[in-house]
């Protein structure tokens, strides 16, 4: 996990926008020191200043770019994943149904708890923000794949049907479903190294603006914080769309709670094995 996700998103935006005023303010100060030095503007220094930081300020916007793309990218994915886990869950409950009694039963309750497994994981992780609550539901879930999986066995022993087949196909790709969402969530964001670098070329390019305002001898305390603020914004915005279960752009688990709602709440006490 990035080492960035355990920071609020609150904070995020704060402290990137103290930084970035930081360092429009460090590049003013270091511009009227040289300029101070310097005297009279050599010609051409405040144009190839100027150029510089156009250079700067396009490579920020160019990698903006590309980590907006690659962040909605994923959330895209990490949506359509739980639309197909829900849609499976929901194909391998109807024909359960199709199993001879009393395995029907037993295996269409397991279903509800494995959809009341993930919903509880996501609701209590959004509450505590303990990311190791994931391994343990992932131990829970294992054992309700087993058991799953070992219905099909025994029920293909019994009656080697079409629709026996069936079933076991959807079973295993909601088994698969599940290594494809855990995967997504867990190592489907962007590197460390990409924030590095995205937040190093936009302090640089800060520096510039300020150098730049220094070297004037002039400075816009608006222009200033709508350029901390704008900035701020864009870099909260990705690592929000970045994370896959806190922030304002949550991928919704909207169609595991309309399944939960179809097939019903596990019962209480195990059913036969």
């Amino acid at each position: 996990m990035s080492a960035f996700s355990h920071i609020p998103m609150w904070l995020v935006f704060v402290a990137s926008s103290l930084l970035i005023l930081i360092c429009i303010e460090s590049g003013y100060r270091w511009g009227r020191q040289q300029k101070r030095k310097q005297g009279d503007d050599k010609p051409g220094t405040s144009g190839s200043i100027a150029t510089m930081v156009q250079i700067q300020l396009g490579l920020v916007a160019f990698l903006v770019a590309f980590t907006f793309g690659f962040a909605t990218q994923r959330f895209s994915e990490r949506r359509h994943l739980v639309i197909a886990e829900a849609n499976s869950i929901g194909t391998t409950y109807l024909r359960a149904g199709l199993l001879p009694s009393p395995r029907a039963e037993t295996v269409q309750d397991i279903l509800r708890k494995y959809v009341d497994l993930r919903l509880k994981l996501r609701k209590d992780i959004t509450l505590t923000h303990d990311y190791s609550l994931t391994d343990k539901a992932l131990i829970e879930s294992n054992k309700l794949q087993g058991l799953l999986w070992k219905h099909v066995k025994e029920n293909k022993e019994v009656q080697d049907t079409p629709s026996a087949a069936l079933f076991e196909a959807t079973v295993n790709e909601t088994i698969d479903l599940q290594s494809e969402r855990l995967y997504a969530e867990r190592y489907g964001k962007l590197p460390d190294i990409v924030w590095v670098v995205l937040y190093g070329l936009t302090f640089l390019g800060m520096v510039g603006v300020g150098y730049q305002f220094g070297n004037r001898g002039t400075r816009n305390w608006l222009a200033v914080l709508l350029a901390a603020i704008s900035f701020s914004a864009v870099l909260t915005m990705i690592a929000d769309i970045d994370r896959p279960i806190e922030g304002f752009m949550m991928v919704t688990q909207r169609p595991l709670v309309d399944l939960a709602k179809q097939i019903g709440e596990p019962s209480d006490t195990p059913g036969p094995q």
